[in-house]
């Protein structure tokens, strides 16, 4: 099974347009809403899979990260609940496993 993590930027957008012109088969593609994307990788996501249905490829799904109460938490509302600053200031990228 081939499991894309999808960014939303030139780099994964890439990858996707590659994997096609090779004819590797993809089976699902995560985007993982950390609720604090910019607002032109929010309104790329639908051009994208509309693109990804017209070359026969599955739909982008977007997940996120819920507490245990089933409340979404975003990467703001954590960094401010715990006092830090996000992962990659530190250099590494906990928040894109968790968010």
């Amino acid at each position: 099974m081939n499991v894309i993590a999808y960014g939303g930027g030139v780099n994964s957008t890439a990858l996707l347009i590659g994997l096609h012109s090779r004819g590797i088969p993809v089976d699902l593609i995560l985007f993982a809403d950390t609720g604090g994307e910019q607002p032109g990788t929010y309104a790329y996501l639908p051009i994208m899979n509309r693109w990804l249905l017209d070359h026969g490829m599955p739909q982008i799904t977007v997940v996120e990260y819920n507490d245990r109460n089933g409340d979404r938490l975003t990467l703001e509302q954590e960094r401010l609940r715990s006092g830090t600053l996000p992962a990659l200031a530190y250099g590494y990228k906990k928040c894109s496993l968790k968010l």
